[in-house]
């Protein structure tokens, strides 16, 4: 090969090796690319992956969290058997909360009829059977034990369950225990009968008493039976409680209702209510009239209403010629709603 071709295949050599390097330079640089991006896909995945897992995690834990939020808090909750901690110093063993069903109901013993016009949800009649209103209602009855006379083998025995209370399961205390007139039992006297209420398997109620100012204090009737089911690990579900203030008082009920449910963390039950002039008589009318009635219910029961602690309540309705709650009945003297009535009828949960 002369010289000249020697030169001319260097050069074509070179040329060759040129672009042959060219070439390898570009799939390189393209194998960096494809696997710049695949990695960034990769890296993407991982991330949405972990997200998607951090996010199910949460969204479990979230989910258990609220569940637990749920349990032992509100009327509709549910608790354990054993003590109930509360925000006060007193502290008494409870059962299963009350389950959904309407608040309003009456204190009554007088027709079906009347009682089914006012479209309650419940009623109770101070006894601890039915038959005074009606023994084939199907409107839910709330038993009492009216007072220590009221406790027999034969009424705890066909008060008592089997498994878990359920809605209807209630059984309410006695009643105005702190009033001569009344039950009229000492604290002690009562919580030494309270295993009998308690061996029903019902939600218990605790004695309803009658005096306001027997609600404050540590030395009042209700603070000292709570007091002692609390050392004798008794169990009470639920505080019932009687008002009749004049009808200028609605604020003070909803506040004794919120201070009650403050001490003692449980749901509360109103079971006599209704404005009231103590000092009237059939020779001194009241002052008050049904429009004063009217005033009071319409600030009232919508805020029981809005109160979730408050799980049920009950007006008394007295008759309309009675010269201290007349103002506040319900019915008419030929069994017809008065305003009154008709606007308690309206309401519904």
């Amino acid at each position: 090969m002369q010289f000249s071709e020697v030169k001319s295949w260097t050069k074509k050599q070179a040329y060759r090796r040129r672009y042959l390097l060219m070439v390898i330079a570009v799939v390189i640089v393209a194998a960096g690319i494809i696997g710049g991006v695949l990695a960034k896909q990769h890296s993407g995945n991982t991330a949405q992956n972990a997200t998607s897992s951090d996010s199910a995690s949460s969204s479990e834990n979230n989910s258990t969290t609220s569940a637990s939020a749920v349990i032992g808090s509100g009327s509709q909750s549910v608790i354990s058997s054993t003590s109930a901690t509360v925000t006060s110093s007193v502290s008494v063993a409870t059962s299963t909360n009350s389950p959904s069903i309407g608040k309003k109901g009456y204190s009554y013993t007088g027709t079906y009829a009347e009682l089914n016009t006012l479209d309650a949800h419940w009623f109770y009649n101070w006894a601890s059977t039915q038959t005074a209103v009606n023994p084939d209602s199907a409107l839910p009855f709330v038993p009492m034990i009216w007072g220590p006379g009221s406790i027999t083998t034969s009424v705890i025995s066909s008060l008592t369950i089997s498994g878990t209370a359920g809605v209807n399961d209630v059984l309410l205390g006695f009643n105005e225990p702190d009033s001569a007139t009344q039950a009229n039992t000492t604290p002690e006297q009562a919580i030494a009968l309270w295993p009998q209420f308690i061996s029903t398997g019902r939600r218990l109620g605790s004695p309803a008493v009658a005096q306001n100012a027997s609600l404050s204090g540590s030395d009042s009737w209700l603070a000292q039976f709570m007091s002692l089911a609390k050392t004798n690990n008794y169990r009470v579900d639920f505080i019932t409680l009687h008002y009749y203030p004049e009808p200028g008082y609605a604020s003070a009920l909803l506040q004794l209702v919120d201070e009650v449910y403050a001490l003692y963390d449980l749901p509360i039950w109103l079971t006599e209510f209704c404005p009231a002039d103590w000092s009237a008589s059939a020779s001194n009318p009241t002052k008050f009239t049904a429009a004063d009635s009217l005033a009071f219910m319409t600030e009232v029961i919508p805020a029981l209403y809005q109160r979730s602690y408050v799980e049920r309540f009950a007006w008394f309705s007295y008759a309309i010629t009675d010269p201290q709650l007349g103002f506040s009945s319900l019915f008419n003297s030929d069994g017809t709603l008065t305003s009154l009535g008709t606007l308690y009828q309206s309401y519904q949960n």
